[in-house]
């Protein structure tokens, strides 16, 4: 999904949510205001009632560069390359610790190059990652329940496998 597309995405789940609270007949007050402006880069805020839902990051003639969106004690953060391709989907506490489940790193052209699983802010399980020049897994890699890595195979860009470590 491309810059625009997330953009009125998130517009269009607040104008969902703000008309479920209005049938509910609860009075709120949504609030756009620019938070941050350094040179091309802007931040925008949007609250209800006092209460931060999303923040948006836009860049002068490059448009969205990120979206946070705030929910139930955590942050989901969308992170977007120049050309609007996504670029990063993580989970994070609202001290910035990272959450548990996967998180995806993508390519500009929209394919994924990362993808880790997280468990008390420590990378678990299986993460792998993939050649920048082919579609071929580049590393394959496994983490015990206390962050150790203790299995990895590499791979060259047609698929064949380099080095194998580990258990």
């Amino acid at each position: 999904m491309n810059k625009i597309g997330w953009l009125v995405s998130a517009i269009l789940l607040l104008v969902i949510f703000f008309q479920r609270i209005r049938r509910d007949e609860v009075r709120v007050g949504l609030l756009i205001k620019e938070i941050l402006t350094e040179g091309l880069y802007k931040e925008f805020s949007i609250s209800l009632d006092d209460k931060e839902l999303l923040v948006i990051g836009v860049k002068e003639n490059l448009g969205l560069t990120y979206l946070s969106n705030y929910a139930n004690g955590y942050i989901q953060k969308f992170h977007f390359h120049e050309n609007g391709m996504l670029g990063t989907k993580t989970k994070l506490d609202t001290n910035g610790i990272i959450q548990d489940g996967m998180y995806y790193f993508f390519k500009s052209n929209g394919n994924l190059s990362h993808n880790y699983n997280y468990v008390d802010d420590k990378k678990v399980g299986v993460s792998k990652s993939y050649h920048s020049n082919s579609p071929y897994l580049r590393e394959y890699m496994e983490y015990d329940s206390l962050g150790r890595l203790y299995y990895r195979k590499t791979y060259d860009e047609l698929g064949n496998t380099i080095k194998e470590e580990g258990e």
